[in-house]
């Protein structure tokens, strides 16, 4: 959490240059963003093509990559916020075009309740009606100014903003990398017609800007809004990015002597406190729904017959895994417990993760060949991983992602491969069970996902009474 903190951290101090230097440029604003897209586009697929266009699937299966209308709408989305709000840097003040996207936490949440059915709160209410009152602001400040047009365009670069990001966090087995990347793409084709038509002015200077345009505040900030959003949920990323709208004229003012009217100033910290309300209103909102999904379920659990309840419908079955492949994606404090007991059994295990627990790392050191050998992918999952290299015996889903672990449950599912997901039992087509081990004999208990602490009181019970017999070995859950 910490890292993608940061990751979105950095990525908004990208974002807040632009502003500066496309205000600084004397092209026309589809010029700028045609040539500003090709140098991030190159960029990511230099530096992040591997990982954007890596595939793999059986001879003669198609597999289905991602959700086309999602990742449709994502690409189309986020190319028209490019398009839009260069085109508002040219047409109102920079600080009026970052202040007005900014409304985009608005638009999310009312989409949220049109497109997905989501209840729209009051507190929603009351936040959009106080960034209306700055929206006017800026509308009413702007009056006799000839920036009423550049305004507009920038409101409207907010709401395709917010879809953009709705449609990002919807993507199931497509990296948002690949959808940002096509994203760039799409500028690129609009704008290569005004490269002709309106030939920009090649000076040292505008090169300079629009390569850091390309490569930094762009291209770099792709990359690290990809991997941040996998990883907050949308409302801290959102949360996180009204911090644009505060470098955004601090970079003006340093650099420029350039000072928001006082018009565009109020109706700024309208905007941006309503953005943050609605925002902490849909944090509170998604805790208590998680709350009260967690009493709904022990409260079925208690109302079950205690007859339904043993053994939860999972029937144990032990099957010989001895140079079996295990594919394990993830590498934190569960994959390492995952990987301890599986030791005991002489398998090969696969582990596909970014980081790996310091623990974790030892062990696979210790098991470079053999039957038993660890091999590690220190990369991020991408989609075709469960079958890539050969079919598995069984998956283990135990990132700390849901939007991983969920594509992970998704590719299995239409592979036919098992798969224990570690944070979704309805999405689990097994239990990894704690187990006990003494000579011949083996012990697996599990609860069919519903009570990890009766689990664990129950194997400590076993682990206790095997510690009264001779030479044993012990693996935790």
């Amino acid at each position: 959490m910490v890292s993608a903190v940061m990751a979105m951290f950095l990525c908004v101090l990208c974002w807040s240059t632009s502003g500066l230097f496309i205000k600084q440029i004397d092209w026309h604003p589809m010029v700028i963003s045609c040539i500003r897209s090709a140098i991030a586009a190159a960029f990511m697929a230099t530096v992040h093509g591997r990982v954007m266009f890596a595939r793999q699937a059986k001879p003669g299966k198609v597999p289905r990559l991602f959700s086309v209308s999602a990742f449709t709408v994502a690409v189309v989305a986020s190319a028209a916020t490019k398009i839009l709000y260069v085109t508002a840097n040219k047409m109102t003040s920079p600080v009026n075009a970052i202040l007005l996207q900014h409304t985009a936490p608005l638009w999310a949440a009312l989409m949220a309740g049109f497109l997905i059915g989501e209840r729209i709160r009051r507190v929603q209410c009351f936040a959009v009606a106080l960034a209306v009152c700055g929206i006017s602001l800026f509308f009413f400040g702007s009056l006799g100014s000839g920036r009423l047009l550049g305004n507009g365009l920038a409101l409207l670069a907010g709401i395709s903003f917010a879809l953009g990001m709705v449609a990002l966090r919807s993507l199931k087995d497509a990296s948002p990398v690949l959808a940002l990347f096509f994203s760039h793409l799409v500028p690129v084709v609009i704008g290569l017609p005004f490269v002709f038509t309106a030939p920009p002015m090649l000076s040292a200077a505008n090169i300079i800007r629009v390569t850091f345009l390309g490569l930094v505040q762009i291209g770099a900030a792709s990359l690290l809004y990809a991997y941040a959003i996998r990883r907050l949920s949308a409302v801290n990323a959102m949360l996180i990015s009204q911090l644009e709208p505060v470098f955004n004229p601090l970079w003006l003012f340093i650099f420029l002597g350039e000072l928001p009217t006082r018009y565009a100033l109020a109706g700024g910290l309208l905007i941006i406190a309503a953005a943050v309300i609605s925002s902490i209103a849909n944090a509170k909102a998604n805790v208590k729904k998680e709350n009260s999904k967690e009493a709904n379920t022990k409260k079925a659990l208690e109302s079950e017959p205690r007859s339904a309840q043993r053994g939860a419908g999972f029937f144990p079955l032990f099957l010989p895994i001895a140079g079996k492949n295990i594919l394990i994606i993830g590498g934190g404090t569960i994959a390492l417990r995952r990987v301890q007991t599986l030791l005991a059994f002489d398998c090969r295990i696969q582990i596909i993760a970014e980081k790996l627990h310091e623990e974790l790392e030892k062990i696979a050191a210790e098991h470079t060949d053999g039957t038993g050998a660890i091999s590690i992918e220190r990369r991020v999952f991408c989609p075709g991983d469960c079958i890539k290299g050969g079919r598995p015996f069984f998956v283990i889903a135990a990132t700390n992602n849901r939007g991983v672990n969920h594509a992970v449950a998704q590719e299995c599912a239409a592979e036919g491969i098992p798969v224990s997901v570690a944070d979704c039992k309805e999405e689990s087509t097994f239990y990894f069970p704690a187990v006990a081990i003494h000579d011949t004999i083996v012990t697996g208990i599990s609860s069919g996902g519903y009570d990890h602490g009766a689990v664990r009181k129950a194997a400590a019970t076993i682990r206790e009474a095997l510690k009264n017999s001779d030479n044993h070995t012990n693996r935790q859950p």
